[in-house]
């Protein structure tokens, strides 16, 4: 992306105790990664924290197409896999939850989100 562009992102944070997480292609689709259907994919870059992976999968579920490593994520296009093949994917750590970090951006979100609630009270301009 350039400056001033802007693109669907999602963060998940998560540690060890929590176990595995799937991110199903409704996920993707509620987060504006995929649209109605995997022709409107828009799911390029994956990029796990420490100690984390993050397996892609087709339909046929048997075997990974990829793994995203916090060391090793080239962007799907990269490796040669066309959007329109992931289905799901499954984020796995060791890394444990006390020692999980939010990233930059989820606290601008955080604090837009407590903006938007306090401009959404009855009676507030």
């Amino acid at each position: 992306m350039r400056n001033g562009e802007i693109s669907p992102a999602l963060y998940i944070c998560t540690g060890l105790e929590d176990g595995e997480v799937t991110v199903t292609y409704k996920d993707l689709q509620r987060f504006g990664l995929a649209g109605a259907s995997n022709e409107d994919a828009q799911l390029s870059d994956i990029i796990p924290g420490p100690d984390s992976t993050f397996d892609v999968f087709t339909k046929d579920k048997i075997k990974p197409i990829m793994t995203a490593t916090f060391k090793y994520h080239t962007i799907l296009s990269m490796r040669h896999i066309k959007e329109t093949e992931v289905d799901h994917g499954v984020l796995t750590t060791t890394f444990p939850s006390d020692k999980v970090k939010l990233p930059f951006d989820c606290h601008v979100s955080i604090a837009g989100a407590k903006e938007a609630s306090e401009g959404n009270k009855p009676g507030h301009i």
